[in-house]
């Protein structure tokens, strides 16, 4: 486990200063589970399939790495796909793949896992793989590799994956998942082989691969907001590592209801995760606590599949408001059904920052409506749209859906313009349109219906783009090219895992991105098949046919499907899920029942977050360091690094006017990615400061790898009617040492060119002093020039050094300058602000 591990700062750092975002590949981020490792330890590496920024969003990846980290001699770490300049690089360089928390190659962990939420990240689950020098097929998989298992939503029709992954998990982790990977653990301590280990992986019931005869049943939670999550004692503290890069959901996320009690029928998400069931309100505040005080996140969502449903929701956010309000935490709430929004519930929702107004809508056909069980009156639209623009809002979302199945085959594209051509009309509100192409899902009741095929659907969306053109509607859509892939794979058999793979060799690549997709190849793969793809995606199925995903039962029974689905054609509606409905869909049971009552908010759920009192606001100065792998973090990074770190350490900054209170944090003069610094100059106004000690303290604790405050200086209060002065105003210049990594000599070369340069070589560019040698390196005190240009790397390159950072040369700033009144150098933390 231990051998040819990867230093990112030390073996790779030529490579990450040549791609974008390096800091998706470096790792130490604020919150990595510190847990002291062993060869006994059951080793295991969780993903999900996308870039880092996709994967650090992704509740279930947080879910298993807090849980799989709560268990006795377990340790698991992360791996996410590397973007195409990365990939190169990796491959060209014979470099594996490496898991982010210690860079161990991904061929020496004892397990894999992946969490596949969405179809289109199959060939990114494959190039993982393949990085980490992993056999891409079970069959060829040795003794001395991981095994490898999926699990989540996009996988429960696993026939596709199964050539490729060992084990597919169906259902919720925390329903016997974590009591299996006890015994793993165990297990590989008494010196279990691999095939001993898949083997007991193999005989759980919730576990699916191919080949395996007994029908797979998904686990279910019965626990799900009672309080009884396993590594309760993490979540109260850090729940997961906080990104140190800005992430597609760059937020804390509480579930306060998992699955949903409407039953839309092209909804997976609704039958994978039935029963309905509540987090109770005192568990929502723990989670609230620990992701503000903990992670120092200021915006929280409120996630579920229809978050309005919870019951006094209003009442919940204004609580939550409450509680958080001095620190302006913003809370938002995704999914919300135009029947569960209020105007009571717009006002608490935008108390702190107008968050955006989300409808999806998916058709305005109110026959079309009954078909999909998802009432959305174009009347209640109306009235909540027009409240919003009252409060504020200039601007809502839409989201529809063409090729649904509605009655008689209709045309819903002149639906979806008069709709909007009435909301735009009516409400004066700017409109922001996504239409998508419906694809049909295993589990649900549409699963016989027919998918419509690229071409149709383009020209649907195409009418409803033209004819809305120049009205303040924008709109937007998925290529349909993408849904037919996705249906390829939610509903093919084994030659849809066939189909995958031979694009992957092709190249192949993050197919749910449509700036990195190639058109061209995927057409070419599966017209070169040898079957008809777009047509057996498309088709119906027939009511008794045998579907690829029968050997999995999520629970909910192939009866009530199909009783559904005829609902559907007859456009009769079914009534919400509840503790006393009488659908009989299968799931519930002696065990497992519908969660739909939660105790009534209390009093003290009001009052602010305890641990973090305000006192008296003081503006402080400080220097840290940044260094190591805090060095490929970019400025606007460093700045959102700061911000969380002042809540995680107890403190609350003063804040900005204005729509988005942002802390009032600045910086003297910030550095280009990749130079390290031992004396970074920053100052905020907070309040609660107890001594410039403890600050520091506090501070460095609070803060990613690489940081920590070395010198703080809390300032006198500002005497009326003197000049505010900022930190960039005071900037003299900084101090420098470059090295020469590669000892090749060139240091002596670009001593005797700094000597030689003087001013005038550089006139009106830079500005420079008491270049010295020393036994390190180099030193030098570079001034800023009058018009303002004070990058080192540019000095650098003028005097011939190409590349200064990717040719050897390392650069660390050993002090950040401010001017005296007299224009001499001094100290930021000694200067008179």
């Amino acid at each position: 486990m231990y051998k040819n591990r990867i230093d990112p700062c030390r073996d790779l750092r030529k490579i990450l200063l040549k791609v974008e975002k390096p800091g998706r590949y470096t790792g130490g981020e604020y919150g990595i589970a510190g847990k002291e490792e062993g060869d006994s330890f059951l080793h295991i590496a969780i993903s999900y399939p996308d870039l880092y920024e996709i994967g650090m969003s992704n509740h279930a990846v947080r879910l298993l790495y807090r849980l799989l980290n709560s268990l006795k001699e377990v340790c698991c770490e992360r791996v996410f796909a590397p973007a195409p300049d990365f990939e190169a690089a990796l491959r060209a360089h014979k470099i594996p793949l490496y898991s982010l928390e210690t860079g161990t190659p991904l061929r020496s962990f004892d397990l894999i896992g992946f969490s596949v939420g969405y179809e289109l990240t199959f060939t990114n689950l494959l190039n993982i793989l393949d990085l980490g020098g992993v056999s891409l097929f079970c069959r060829e998989r040795g003794e001395e590799e991981p095994i490898v298992i999926a699990g989540g939503p996009a996988v429960t029709n696993p026939v596709p994956f199964g050539p490729f992954v060992d084990a597919v998990f169906i259902g919720e982790f925390e329903g016997g998942m974590e009591e299996v990977f006890s015994r793993l653990a165990v297990m590989k301590k008494k010196g279990a082989s691999r095939s001993d280990l898949l083997e007991a992986i193999l005989a759980e019931q919730f576990v699916w691969a191919a080949g395996k005869s007994r029908p797979v049943r998904r686990a279910i939670w019965t626990g799900f907001g009672d309080g009884a999550a396993p590594g309760r004692e993490i979540a109260n503290n850090i729940p997961f590592p906080v990104p140190n890069i800005k992430t597609i959901q760059d937020h804390g996320v509480i579930e306060i209801m998992r699955g949903c009690p409407n039953g839309c029928r092209f909804c997976h998400a609704g039958n994978f995760y039935r029963p309905f069931r509540l987090k109770e309100p005192k568990e929502i505040f723990a989670e609230a606590d620990a992701l503000v005080a903990g992670c120092g996140y200021r915006e929280i969502t409120l996630s579920s599949l229809s978050t309005g449903d919870y019951p006094e929701i209003p009442g919940l956010v204004r609580a939550l408001n409450g509680r958080f309000e001095a620190h302006k935490v913003s809370f938002s709430l995704p999914s919300l059904r135009i029947n569960s929004l209020t105007l009571n519930l717009l006002t608490e929702v935008s108390s702190v920052r107008k968050s955006g107004l989300t409808f999806a809508v998916e058709t305005p056909l109110e026959a079309g409506q009954k078909v999909i069980n998802k009432p959305a009156p174009l009347e209640r639209t109306l009235e909540i749209l027009k409240e919003a623009r009252r409060r504020g809002w200039k601007a809502a979302k839409f989201y529809f859906m063409v090729g649904l199945p509605l009655p008689g085959g209709a045309d819903e594209t002149g639906a979806i313009i008069d709709f909007l051509y009435q909301v735009r009309e009516e409400t004066g509100m700017n409109l922001n349109v996504n239409v998508n192409c419906f694809v049909p899902k295993a589990h649900t009741p549409f699963q016989w219906a027919p998918q419509l095929d690229e071409l149709p659907a383009l020209n649907k969306i195409m009418t409803i783009k033209r004819s809305l053109a120049g009205t303040g509607i924008k709109v937007r859509y998925q290529s349909p090219f993408l849904s037919l892939l996705e249906g390829i794979i939610s509903r093919g058999d084994e030659r849809a895992g066939e189909l995958v793979y031979k694009a992957f060799q092709a190249g192949a690549r993050l197919d749910a991105w449509e700036e990195y997709i190639d058109w061209d190849l995927w057409r070419k793969t599966y017209k070169e098949a040898n079957w008809e793809v777009a047509r057996e995606t498309c088709r119906e199925r027939g009511p008794d046919e045998k579907l690829p995903w029968e050997g999995v039962k999520l629970g909910v029974s192939t009866k009530f499907l199909k009783e559904e689905y005829e609902r559907a054609r007859s456009g009769e509606l079914t009534s919400p899920c509840s503790s006393e409905c009488s659908h009989l869909c299968g799931v519930c049971g002696n065990e497992t029942a519908v969660k739909d009552k939660v105790l009534p908010l209390k009093a003290n759920n009001f009052c602010p977050q305890p641990d973090l009192q305000p006192g008296e606001e003081r503006r402080v100065l400080f220097s840290f360091t940044k260094l190591g792998k805090a060095a490929f973090l970019g400025h606007l990074t460093v700045m959102q690094v700061f911000e969380r770190a002042f809540l995680r350490a107890g403190y609350r900054a003063g804040f900005t006017e204005g729509f988005n209170p942002k802390p009032r944090l600045e910086f003297a003069h910030p550095l280009s990615l990749g130079i390290e610094s031992q004396a970074e100059i920053a100052g905020v106004v907070l309040s609660g400061l107890d001594s410039e000690s403890e600050f520091c303290r506090k501070m460095s604790a609070a803060l990613p790898e690489g940081f920590t405050v070395i010198r703080a200086r809390a300032l006198e209060p500002h005497i009326t009617g003197r000049k505010k002065l900022s930190l960039m105003s005071l900037y003299w210049g900084s101090d420098f040492l470059i090295e020469d990594e590669a000892g090749s000599g060139r240091l002596s070369t670009l001593f005797r060119g700094l000597e030689q340069a003087g001013e005038d070589k550089v006139k009106g560019l830079f500005s420079f002093s008491k270049v010295s040698k020393a036994p390190e390196g180099l030193r030098l005190r570079q001034k800023q020039s009058e018009k303002g240009a004070g990058n080192i790397l540019k000095l650098l390159e003028k005097l011939g050094v190409e590349h200064p950072l990717t040719s050897g040369l390392t650069i660390t700033r050993l002090a950040v300058l401010a001017a005296d009144p007299g224009g001499e150098p001094v100290s930021y933390l000694e200067c008179d602000l």
